[in-house]
């Protein structure tokens, strides 16, 4: 490639302008920075002009990683990896001759393996870094903390002490616990200023002895968004102290809620109470419910949803996975949609309403579409209810898969679009008839069979 005089490619400027600015930077989002060969690809773009500089820039340095990658005491990782203390003194060598790139990253992501959440710590440079970070006097640096690893916090207070030092916690608006074991409660409820939080990991539990903090003199933190997936009970001791009844933290100016379930018994009642906590702020909600693979006794719980305290809630969208392994069951769990639909108050806010359901394991009960007329018509009367007399979005989707070779996919697929005309004509057709808001209907069949292509069929009513 040909380069000007002062080093830029020729070209580069007839690029800028034949492209249009707005198309460019949707190309260049679809670049994820957190993949090694997408990464390279946005640092050698950015080294182009000042042009693509600008825009490739905020992309990089969007998200810092910073992980302890000295392996575990038993299991010390090969020679050839670059300590965190070299990682974060290059990186502050950086920062500092480009102070503006500091307003650029978005979130400070700090990855740790079992058993080195103290000596991460304790390393100057991280300490360094992080002060850097998070208290330049007149520089927006990072908002959001996201802790992930599967580590075990076996002290506590010095995790507290020298991961999550408290000029962080006053900086903090978003964070996100990962897979973390032994959390302790100081850690969230001393976030201040904390507006988004988001709590994962299959495996996560709550550091008993960390309950005893101080009651916060303004009830702790005012969460806006709140994600969740895995077991409850961290969240549940975050909404009550067991010692003092208190909360950790305050739902009452609640906007955005993604919960996601694997386990309705245990599961839904939680809902029901942060719906409950939240009721007059609460304006979106995205429940997923994964019963993919699950047994049917862990099914159970499920007719417990409740969305009578959505009034103001605008956009709603239940996310439901099944399996027809137990046909019955499926059946059960669309009744059951119908009946939590019933719940929902007629005098809402509701601007857009999503119904996903996806169904596994459609070999076992080809017919089941057809055998479920009787709920897909209730679920079409709830629907209007709700709807009715309102410009409201109202989007089904179904998706029906299976991953065998009998029978045939163009036997099924044929099958399965006489059954989404029924749906359409017979089903639906309350809603679909509506004078105000609009409806439309997604259905797909794929064939997920792993010894060969993948088949997918759509058909689209809106």
């Amino acid at each position: 490639m040909k380069a000007s005089r002062n080093g830029n490619p020729t070209h580069s400027g007839y690029v800028a302008d034949v492209l249009c600015t707005d198309v460019l930077q949707l190309i260049l989002e679809m670049f994820d920075p957190g993949k090694m060969d997408d990464r390279a690809t946005l640092q050698a773009l950015s080294l182009v002009s000042h042009f693509f500089a600008a825009r490739c820039q905020p992309l990089l340095f969007r998200e810092i990683f910073l992980c302890d990658i000295r392996g575990t005491p038993h299991e010390p990782l090969s020679k050839g990896f670059t300590p965190i203390g070299k990682r974060c003194k290059v990186l502050m060598r950086l920062l500092t001759s480009r102070p503006h790139l500091i307003e650029l990253i978005q979130r400070v992501k700090v990855g740790m393996s079992g058993g080195y959440e103290k000596g991460l710590g304790k390393i100057k440079e991280f300490q360094a870094l992080l002060t850097m970070l998070f208290s330049q006097p007149g520089i927006r640096g990072p908002q959001a903390f996201h802790i992930v690893g599967e580590c075990f916090i076996s002290n506590k207070n010095s995790f507290e002490k020298n991961v999550f030092y408290p000029f962080l916690a006053t900086r903090i608006t978003a964070l996100c616990i990962d897979a973390v074991w032994n959390l302790p409660m100081a850690v969230i409820a001393h976030c201040e200023n904390l507006e988004d939080l988001t709590l994962i990991g299959k495996y996560a539990k709550l550091d008993e002895d960390s309950v005893s903090i101080p009651i916060l003199i303004n009830g702790g933190p005012k969460i806006k968004v709140l994600r969740h997936t895995g077991p409850t009970p961290v969240l549940q001791c975050l909404l009550t102290d067991p010692v003092t009844g208190q909360p950790f933290i305050d739902l009452k100016s609640l906007k955005q809620y993604r919960p996601t379930f694997k386990s309705p018994s245990a599961d839904i009642p939680l809902f029901a109470t942060v719906c409950s906590i939240g009721a007059q702020s609460l304006a979106s909600i995205v429940l997923t419910v994964d019963l993919f693979n699950e047994t049917l006794p862990d099914t159970q719980g499920f007719d417990l949803l409740d969305f009578s305290h959505c009034w103001h809630v605008e956009l709603m969208k239940l996310d439901l996975t099944i399996s027809l392994v137990q046909p019955s069951d499926c059946l059960s769990r669309l009744h059951d949609v119908a009946a939590a639909l019933q719940t929902f108050p007629k005098c809402n806010d509701l601007r857009k309403l999503i119904l996903q359901l996806h169904i596994h394991s459609a070999q076992y009960y080809p017919n089941f579409l057809k055998s479920s007329k009787v709920a897909w018509i209730t679920l079409d009367a709830e629907l209007k209810r709700i709807s009715d007399h309102k410009p409201v979005s109202v989007e089904v989707l179904i998706k029906y898969s299976t991953d065998v070779y009998h029978p045939s996919n163009e036997e099924m697929a044929n099958e399965l679009e006489g059954v989404f005309r029924n749906i359409i004509s017979e089903c639906l057709a309350l809603t679909r008839e509506r004078q105000e808001g609009s409806f439309a209907l997604l259905f797909e069949f794929v064939n997920e069979c792993y010894s060969h292509a993948s088949y997918c069929r759509r058909w689209l009513h809106y």
